[in-house]
């Protein structure tokens, strides 16, 4: 795959910045340039970070929209309020495992952490 070239300065400011960017980039089929990229720029543990938050965030809009909720029926469903929804929604919240822990039991999800050597370090499609 040819390697693929950026013409501008890349600001991201936040964790929802982080994931739009990356999926614009997966939709962009340019995933093989994407760990260069973050590794030239970014420090490991930003993405890790922004990763997890991602996938938490998107877990927890998933459900909501599957349950066919909008922000502030899923708010009174869990007993918080709308604007921490929008928090955990925006992936800018930094959640607490016991926080997770709180909201998947509420919502009968199960998560896992999977502890991996740095050494199989996975970004973006398998």
């Amino acid at each position: 795959m040819a390697t693929k070239s950026f013409s501008k300065n890349i600001v991201i400011k936040n964790n929802a910045e982080c994931r739009a960017f990356v999926e614009a980039l997966e939709a962009a089929d340019i995933t093989d340039s994407l760990n260069d990229l973050f590794v030239q720029h970014l420090d490991v543990t930003d993405i890790l970070t922004a990763n997890a938050l991602a996938k938490i965030s998107a877990a927890i809009t998933k459900e909501r929209v599957a349950l066919g909720m909008n922000k502030s029926d899923f708010a009174n469903h869990l007993g918080v309020s709308q604007s921490m929804i929008a928090k955990w929604e925006s992936g800018d919240y930094n959640f607490t495992i016991n926080t997770i822990s709180k909201i998947f039991d509420k919502l009968g999800l199960a998560f896992d952490i999977c502890i991996e050597n740095r050494n199989c370090f996975r970004f973006g499609k398998s």
